[in-house]
């Protein structure tokens, strides 16, 4: 939208907060590792993809906490302590396994790749904090089962305008996920939707910048015409504690 900022897609093949039962692989377990890999600070000026999995991992300008969100399957919010630098310094990452392999096993593979090369050290924990829980109301109309051509893997895309936000085959999990980075409290889904869906929502006017304390007010009242609102709640939810971390070695 002309003077409105970039559209950005937010697309996501790792499912989101909880999908993973075991955050922390078993020291018995068979460890598995990509075939290449190629770890390198950024260069400040050149253009950014966030962290991504699928048959390759790759990001460009993309931290460690990032990394580390996308291999547990977490969002920032539940990652405690290690260096400032987790979320400040960048680097472009490329990394392919030997032969095509299931979700889970890249997702080890990516763990793998953060503890040889970052000397990344954790263990899970929990904590109590202030969450909203995404919740169902009244099913409306506006969050439609998702149009026949969308595929029906994955967890779909959102795409974000300035003044209204484009879901397409999205899974309410998604839709949490997206609401976090919005409001910067954890968002649970707790609807029991389990289908993909299309949907529009509309702020009216320009959307207010990110961050601002008048954001949240619109977007509430932009999901209820979804069927769906905010419940806030106290909540002990899953925790990454990172022990040690580490610039990474030279490929």
């Amino acid at each position: 939208m002309a003077g409105g900022r970039p559209v950005n897609t937010i697309v996501s093949m790792t499912g989101a907060v909880f999908l993973l039962s075991s955050m922390v692989p078993n020291a018995c377990a068979i460890e598995l590792e990509f075939a290449v890999a190629s770890i390198r600070p950024s260069e400040p000026q050149s253009p950014v993809s966030r962290p991504r999995m699928g048959p390759i991992v790759f990001s460009r300008r993309g931290s460690l906490k990032e990394l580390i969100c996308l291999a547990y399957g977490l969002e920032k919010l539940q990652i405690m302590g290690g260096p400032k630098w987790l979320e400040t310094q960048q680097y472009d990452v490329e990394a392919k396994a030997e032969s095509p392999a299931q979700p889970s096993d890249i997702l080890q593979m990516l763990r793998s790749l953060l503890r040889d090369r970052f000397n990344l050290q954790v263990h899970s924990g929990s904590q109590v904090m202030s969450v909203y829980a995404l919740v169902v109301f009244d099913r409306r109309d506006t969050l439609r089962d998702a149009a026949k051509e969308t595929p029906p893997d994955g967890v779909g895309a959102i795409q974000v305008d300035t003044a209204d936000v484009r879901g397409r085959g999205v899974t309410t999990r998604l839709l949490a996920r997206y609401l976090t980075f919005e409001v910067g409290r954890l968002v649970l889904d707790e609807t029991a939707l389990d289908g993909h869906y299309d949907f529009t929502i509309s702020f009216g006017e320009v959307k207010p910048p990110e961050g601002s304390p008048e954001a949240f007010g619109p977007l509430a009242n932009a999901i209820k015409d979804l069927g769906l609102r905010l419940e806030a709640r106290r909540a002990n939810v899953p925790v990454l504690i990172i022990e040690s971390a580490a610039p990474p070695l030279a490929n």
